[in-house]
């Protein structure tokens, strides 16, 4: 259907908006094109266009191993076929490489370019510092709180000293107690008795300036030195508890001093620090008036305004995502795609070679040597494969005396020669010595096993039946005399047929060991055996090696005394003076030579591994037999020479090539006679028939429309069949040319008008449409690596091809899954949508325009952020990926688990991505997610979960690259465990619901990547995909034969319930980032679309997050790393081995598995794992502190955001805005998020003080309770950051309404803070109320201590009355508390009728009838209240009136 156009002006431009069907992708080639000049003038515009340096072609010279190039000019090749010209072509060319400049973006968050300032921040937190205090508490030798005893009270120095004669007579003896007050402040209490019922003195350390001892008041005396010169002395009764008494004293008031010093710190602290710099503004609500406070806090306090302390907010933020401690980013790409490989290099030197046959022919009687020249060459035999793996050798270790018998009928120097088209080697500086004398070889083996032989062929002159020449070796003594009787004749056969050789010996020894396949370096061999005539075939001697290790065989053969000596070693390094197989000089080759020569020996009959790099072009002829016996032509023919000579063609009458020979005449009426063997070894030819036939057609089609440019270009179904030869070619064939192939394929392509014909689209168009994922259950290796090769191909497409196009297949193989799927199908189609949304350009392809443009391009509301057609039609990739896991949040536990993690894996990425760095691109970003938000706030009901996600994991275990189904295993973990573990294969499990028999099947080549599966999930790996309830036909019927599992039916009843603690976390995760980085005026917008009870969600979503992600500590996060949880076998194992900090990386299967040792075993992790390892561990440990730390601190920063946007636009909803900032409260927080935190709470209270103190009280009960509880923390300026908050509560209740009263802030259930510095000068009827306030609260805390205090110290008698008593100071402190005031009443009635006290438990009856009367009386409920009570005792009413009561509660 064609798209439909639309014009908008806007600003003089016109805008054609192109929105193509409901039912297809937009055409997104054709929107860039006509609204080219709009995207343009976009501020960010860098982020909307494609950039044109995305993909370029870098030339890079072709380097070579050898001195120069060894490839023949391709001109002298004209007349070769097309296949050996493209071939000479790709070995002589440089490299052209297509280079993408953006390609470390391309794939997740681990590849991309890691920033050098990534740190984390250091957020310090008050529960850390108390665990902190706790360990120095344990170590601390003197407990500073628990002294108490008897001591002799003196009289006060500076009052009484004019009867210091008589102190002896003025010591009385009292109970001392030193304690530790709420604030830290140390007290020493003294009593009369140990009762503690009366107080005599109480000293507050704070004043105390030193302890000394005073030996002149007596032995065992000291004095507490306070200011003005006063002081009190006391003593004891030994030396020993005087210094206890004394080191305590001392320890106490080193304290106060530190604490002192703390304060005075962050009060300077206080002074320079501000939320505000700008000059006082006009105050208003709670604040007016704060300006002329004298206290200097209050004072900073009137100078906020939301704008600054906005501005404050943004300073320093952090990700809401953290990177892993470490990640293995990919490699980079080798900028040479193919280059020439090698195996096992190894090195071997002939040494020597020595029969038990010898005589002195040296003219030196006493030195022997052998007695003829022996031509000598090896190779390396497979008995395995029962082939010949190498060329041979020839090598020469002749004594001197004896070479002038040899005739030289090779010239190696004419060799170099010859091979060496373009070297500019200057041959006459090597001498011919230099390469007649070759005794070293290197050897390359591919798959080294101990069936690989070296053998080595022993030949001699032409002299007779072996039988016959090899009797003298094995008669030979040690008497000359015959070794010079052979030599003799030798020299005769010399003169004669020196020419002429005949097999003699051979020796073979194994390359590698038996089982181990190490390297056999040993020199010797086991014996040299003669050749016999009628064994002489590689076949006989293949059949005799594969029976080498049996020595009943071997004894079979004939040993010829003797000693052949081969030095063998690896050979890693490269060796000077070395040559090719075809004589060209390798780097570094030094002239004139300084090394001997080393030829590198050609490996043949072996299948090419890796694409040819090199030229390489030779044919072995190797004569195999002559049928020669009834021949009639020669009368004579015993002795028979073969020679070897090339032809220039294969006619009648063909010209050698070569004089290698006589003239060649035709016998037996050219019968097949001679059998003999080709080997072609080249990188040039090949004898595949159908690689053949290819490059046959190609030249046909290029010879057919030369000039390849003229328009008659040959069709594109010819160019097809051509294609279609491919087909056959086999394997080894394909790999090894396939440069060769594919550059003849692409310049047969380029050399049309068009990129892509509009046939190719087809087909791959036919190919999408073709593809049903439900294959998968027939062929499942087969659909993963097509499913997973699709997506690669496919986003490859959206560099070169029509996005539009591209984006209708994504489209339409996307609609092939259904949600009914299983899970192994469900994993597939995100592991597909994952490696699409990791193209580099993701961003760029969903079109993230300004809000303002696409809200007047839409027909629809786009401020409700839904996720409607129009917003998947216009963010494709977005919209379908965000369509997908919006439906996965209605499947079962396992899925919803997948697609939350490949969502929240893209979310890491875009965070973290460099080119998105500023506040405006992110908020580009969040827009293409923004219906998520609806999303979550339509699902919010199902984020209530009662557990909280481990911190440890917090982002779960990532995918990327594209594998949605394989389970999780972290990758730190393998690289620390990797040195010492086993290897194991890859694998991929899937799973079908509806296969009874086998549920797994195994891959041999898994994907790089694995999706959100957690730690906490993994009780039974191998149970994590399919749910075993069937899907397919959308019943609920088990399969026959399949064992009932409840976890798993209980995820299909789960499918709409509550999520489980790590899902929540990742949706809240998604939530926070679109949150955090969306467009204020869209989030404006989308608020004022709301009903309050979708805004009440939205706040409740907002308390989930500011619960689930709490910091639980540090002692907690590395409890959690320590505990103990079973692994696959069931057998438990620490988990600090396994589980490692937050957002790991992804696993690397390549890499060896953890180590694990039973408790049977001898060694220990200790022994596998050296202190790096360990110190790395805990690096891991920090990290995952850090990283728990730095997001409790984003996301409590990202809440109060949104918070006071909402706030400054549509109110405070009734009190529903404020929830949050308590939950935040209830918390430990960070010092960095609560000095925003009372900052945030401090403008609330300024500005929407009545939502506290009207209606229902249970939001200004939880907000004191909170700040109360705030009040004991450690630090000094939170306690005055909490305090101040306090008092501005009170404040605020104080000017709210007419009453001038605190009822609803005091008669909240918690106070224990002294506020009254705050109150002393800025409102003298608040005062009275404070000082009203402070008197009950000073009567709370002292009668609640001695409470503590008292106990159960006696059951009866004074104890019994002094409990009494406090428990009636503090019903009478809590007077104008009704609930408070019954409580204690309750408790002392109670406490009397325990001990009989019936009166008395009778008047606090009466006393709770009155308080719940005159309570009845203020309510309204009747009309009498405690004065009716004065008949009975006048003591009743005049206790029990006087209530305030908060209509709110």
């Amino acid at each position: 259907m064609p798209p439909i156009n639309s014009k908008i002006r806007k600003n003089g431009t016109e805008y054609e908006n192109v929105i193509t069907s409901k039912n297809t992708a937009l055409d997104f080639e054709k929107y860039i094109q006509e609204n080219k000049t709009l995207l343009l003038n976009d501020p960010l515009r860098e982020i909307l266009l494609y950039p044109s340096d995305d993909v370029s072609s870098v030339v890079l010279p072709r380097r070579w191993r050898t001195v120069t190039t060894v490839v023949p000019d391709v001109r002298t090749a004209a007349s070769c076929p097309l296949l050996t010209r493209q071939a000479l072509l790709s070995y002589a060319s440089s490299w052209n490489l297509v280079h993408y400049k953006y390609s470390s973006y391309s794939g997740s968050y681990i590849n991309l370019p890691r920033s050098i300032d990534n740190k984390i921040p250091l957020e310090v937190y008050d529960i850390d510092t108390e665990t902190d205090n706790e360990n120095e508490a344990q170590t601390s030798k003197v407990d500073v709180g628990t002294k108490e005893g008897y001591l002799l009270k003196g009289p006060e120095i500076g009052s009484d000293r004019i009867f210091s004669n008589l102190a002896s007579k003025s010591f009385k003896k009292r109970f001392c107690s030193i304690v530790k007050e709420a604030d830290g402040t140390y007290i020493l209490e003294v009593y009369k008795d140990e009762k503690k019922t009366e107080t005599k003195l109480t000293v507050v350390m704070d004043f105390c300036s030193e302890v000394i001892r005073n030996p002149k008041r007596g032995r065992f005396c000291f004095e507490l030195r306070m200011a003005a010169g006063k002081g009190y002395t006391f003593s004891t009764e030994n030396e020993e508890e005087l210094l206890e008494w004394m080191n305590v004293l001392t320890a106490a008031l080193r304290k106060n001093q530190e604490t002192t010093g703390n304060n005075q710190t962050d009060e300077l602290v206080d002074k320079d620090v501000s939320l505000t710099a700008e000059p006082p503004p006009p105050t208003y609500g709670t604040l007016k008036g704060l300006e002329h406070s004298m206290n200097p806090l209050l004072m900073r306090y009137s100078r906020e305004t939301d704008m600054s302390i906005a501005v404050a907010r943004n300073e320093c933020r952090a990700n809401i995502f953290t990177l892993p401690y470490k990640r293995s980013s990919s490699p980079e790409p080798q900028l040479e795609p193919f280059k020439e490989h090698f195996g096992q290099r190894i090195m071997l030197k002939c040494d020597s070679l020595k029969f038990r046959l010898q005589a002195p022919i040296d003219g030196d009687r006493e030195l022997l040597c052998q007695v003829e020249p022996y031509f000598m060459n090896l190779a390396v035999y497979d008995s395995r494969s029962g082939k010949k793996l190498t060329e041979n050798f020839h090598f020469d270790l002749n004594h001197n005396a004896v070479k002038d018998l040899v005739k030289d009928n090779e010239c190696t120097k004419s060799l170099v020669e010859n091979f060496s088209y373009d070297v500019k080697l200057d041959i006459d500086q090597i001498p011919e010595e230099w390469f007649k004398s070759k005794k070293q070889v290197i050897l390359s083996i591919n798959n080294p096993h101990p069936d690989l032989f070296i053998v080595v062929r022993i030949d001699k002159i032409l002299q007779g039946h072996v039988n016959q020449v090899s009797e003298p070796y094995l008669k030979a003594t040690k008497d000359p005399r015959l070794g010079l009787k052979v030599h003799k004749s030798i020299q005769c056969y010399a003169n004669r047929v020196g020419a002429y050789k005949m097999p003699f010996a051979w020796a073979a020894k194994p390359l590698f060991r038996m089982y181990s396949n190490d390297l056999d370096t040993t020199p010797d061999f086991p014996a040299i055996y003669r050749q016999e005539p009628n064994k002489m075939s590689d076949d006989d001697l293949i059949k005799i090696l594969s029976d080498f290790r049996k020595p009943e065989k071997l004894a079979k053969l004939t040993v010829i005394p003797g000693w052949l000596n081969i030095n063998i070693q690896q050979s890693n390094e490269q060796i000077p003076n070395c040559m090719t197989s075809a004589y060209a000089a390798l780097k570094p080759f030094p002239i004139p030579p300084t090394s001997p020569l080393t030829l590198e020996l050609a490996t043949l009959s072996v299948e090419p591994e890796q694409p040819y790099a090199a030229y390489v072009h030779h044919l072995y002829v190797r004569p195999l037999c002559l049928n020669f016996e009834s021949q009639k032509m020669f009368a004579r023919a015993r002795n028979i020479a073969c020679t070897v000579e090339l032809k220039e063609s294969d006619t009648a009458d063909p010209k050698p090539l070569q004089n290698t020979g006589p003239d060649i005449i035709w016998v037996e009426g050219e019968k097949q006679l001679l059998r003999c063997q080709l080997v072609l070894d080249s990188t040039v030819a090949t004898r595949d028939v159908h690689l053949h036939n290819l490059f046959n057609h190609a030249e046909k089609l290029i010879q057919a429309s030369s000039p390849p440019m003229s328009p008659s270009l040959t069709p594109w179904n010819e160019f097809c069949n051509v294609l279609k030869a491919a087909h056959a070619i086999h394997l080894t064939s394909l790999i090894g040319f396939l440069p060769t192939i594919l550059n003849q394929l692409f310049e047969m392509m380029m050399s049309r008008n068009e990129r892509f014909h509009a046939d190719l689209l087809d087909n791959i168009d036919k190919l999408v449409t073709t593809v049903e994922p439900s294959y998968i259950l027939q062929q499942p290796m087969q659909t993963h690596i097509f499913n997973k090769n699709l997506a690669l191909f496919l986003k490859s497409c959206l560099s070169f091809m029509d996005r539009g196009f591209v984006f209708r297949q994504v489209k339409k193989y996307v609609e092939k899954f259904k949600p009914c799927d299983p899970k192994a199908l469900f994993d597939f189609k995100f592991t597909f949508l994952q490696i699409i949304c990791s193209h580099e350009h993701f961003i760029a392809f969903n079109l993230p325009l300004q809000a303002n443009i696409l809200a007047k391009e839409s027909t629809e509301d786009t401020a409700k952020l839904r996720l409607t057609e129009t917003f998947i039609m216009r963010h494709f990739l977005a919209g379908i990926l965000l369509q997908q896991v919006e439906q996965s949040l209605r499947e079962a536990p396992q899925k919803r688990r997948v697609a939350l993690g490949v969502l929240r894996a893209l979310f890491v990425k875009h965070e973290h991505d460099d080119r998105y760095a500023t506040r405006q691109c992110r908020a580009r970003v969040a827009q293409l997610y923004a219906p998520w938000l609806t999303i979550v706030i339509e699902n919010s009901h199902r984020l209530v979960t009662k557990s909280l996600a481990s911190p440890i994991i917090e982002n779960g275990h990532d995918n990327v690259d594209g594998d949605a189904t394989v389970n999780p295993t972290t990758t730190s973990q393998k690289e620390v465990a990797s040195a010492s573990s086993t290897p194991r294969r890859n694998r991929l499990t899937l799973h079908f619901d509806h296969t009874p028999i086998r549920n797994s099947t195994h891959f041999k080549d898994p994907p790089v990547i694995q999706t959100n599966m957690y730690v906490k999930d993994q009780q039974n790996i191998s149970q994590t995909s399919l749910e075993s309830v069937s899907t397919m036909s959308g019943g609920d019927s088990l399969p026959r034969n399949t064992k009932l599992d409840l976890s798993e039916i209980g995820d299909q009843v789960n499918r709409f319930g509550v999520m489980s603690a790590e899902e929540v976390r990742d949706v809240l995760l998604c939530f926070l980032f679109v949150l955090k980085y969306m467009d204020e005026d869209r989030l404006v917008e989308w608020w004022k679309t709301h009903v309050p009870a979708q805004q009440q969600a939205f706040f409740n979503v907002l308390e989930i997050c500011a619960e689930q992600f709490q910091y639980v500590g540090r002692k907690k996060i590395l409890s959690d790393l320590k505990t103990s949880t079973p692994d696959c076998s069931g057998k438990s194992k620490p988990i600090k081995a396994r589980t490692l900090p937050a957002r790991m990386s992804p696993p690397d299967f390549s890499k060896e598995p953890p180590i694990i040792v039973e408790k049977n075993n001898s060694v220990n992790r200790e022994n596998l794992v050296a202190a790096s390892v360990i110190s790395e561990l805990d690096a891991m440990a920090d990290h995952a502190v850090l990283s728990a730390g730095s997001l409790a601190t984003e996301v409590g920063l990202t809440i109060i955001d949104r918070l006071c946007l909402f706030m400054k636009y549509l109110g405070a909803a009734e009190g529903m805005a404020a929830k949050p900032y308590l939950k935040l409260l209830q918390y430990p927080q960070s010092e960095s998020l609560y000095k925003h935190l009372f900052a945030a709470l401090r403008a609330y209270i300024n500005q929407f003080s009545e939502t506290l103190f009207e209606g229902g009280s249970s939001l200004c009960a939880g907000v004191v309770t909170a700040v109360v509880r705030l009040c004991e923390t450690r630090a000094a300026w939170l306690r005055r950051e909490a305090a101040a908050a306090l008092y501005l509560l009170m404040r605020a209740n104080f000017q709210h309404g007419t009453g001038g009263n605190l009822t609803r802030v005091h008669l909240q259930p918690a106070f224990s803070i002294v506020v009254e510095f705050f109150a002393s000068s800025n409102h003298r009827g608040l005062s009275t109320e404070v000082a009203e306030l402070m008197k009950r609260v000073r009567t709370v805390v002292g009668a609640r201590s001695r409470l503590a205090g008292v106990g159960d110290v006696g059951i009866s008698g004074a104890g019994s009355l002094h409990l009494a008593e406090l428990q009636h100071a503090l019903a009478a402190s809590c007077r104008a508390t009704p609930r408070l005031r019954h409580a204690w009443l309750s408790t002392l009635a109670e406490h009397h009728t325990r001990h009989s006290d019936h009166d008395e438990a009778m008047c606090c009856q009466l006393h709770i009838a009155a308080l719940i009367a005159e309570y009845l009386k203020l309510r309204g409920t009747q009309s009498w209240g405690a004065d009716v009570f004065a008949e009975i005792s006048m003591n009743i009413p005049r206790d029990e009136t006087g209530l305030k009561i908060d209509e709110g509660m």
